[in-house]
């Protein structure tokens, strides 16, 4: 039976592909009777208007699209790093460190959150977040993200597996000689 450290690959695993199913799924929605409209965090929106069919495109908005691709190109790396530095430690049986990437994405997920809120703030006076609902791209970033977290923070919690403890052969030698010698000694003494 291993150590728990022998499977803590599985927790960057997990939390990447939890991200990487959030980075292809709505990151937001918003539905009323007339319709309803997804948008994700890569600048795609799908808008359904009840009897006037379904409209998908990308945003033309400058702003959301710095916002979103800048951000977006921040996640999908983190995303890439983690489930890479997983596949890593599993392979190659050392910890690899996936903390600064997990950050990363969290980071990379609240700066689409407020940039987008800054963006509808200053250029069309409304907060986009007091309309629009959170959807799994944002939520599933954060769980994928605490995910890693966590797995990296019991790799440095949990205790090492205990080695056994070989004397190299010189210093057995050494050992016996000076034994040999101090009895010697002992023994020349008397």
């Amino acid at each position: 039976m291993g150590n728990i450290r022998d499977y803590l690959w599985v927790f960057p695993l997990i939390g990447g592909i939890i991200a990487l199913i959030a980075f292809i799924t709505p990151a937001g929605y918003y539905s009323d009777y007339y319709g309803y409209m997804d948008f994700w965090m890569w600048g795609l929106i799908s808008l359904n208007l009840y009897g006037y069919g379904n409209v998908t495109a990308f945003t033309e908005d400058p702003g959301e699209i710095i916002i979103s691709a800048i951000c977006s190109l921040l996640v999908l790396i983190s995303i890439i790093l983690i489930v890479s530095k997983a596949y890593k430690t599993r392979k190659y049986s050392h910890v690899s460190t996936w903390l600064a990437p997990s950050i990363l994405m969290i980071v990379g997920t609240i700066g689409w959150i407020v940039g987008m809120e800054l963006n509808g703030r200053i250029f069309y006076d409304v907060s986009l977040w007091s309309v629009i609902s959170p959807g799994f791209g944002v939520i599933g970033m954060f769980l994928g993200g605490i995910l890693s977290i966590v797995g990296h923070v019991i790799s440095k919690t949990s205790p090492k597996q205990p080695r056994e403890v070989i004397i190299p052969m010189k210093e057995q030698f050494m050992r016996i000689s000076m034994l040999s010698v101090l009895r010697n000694f002992r023994i020349s003494k008397n």
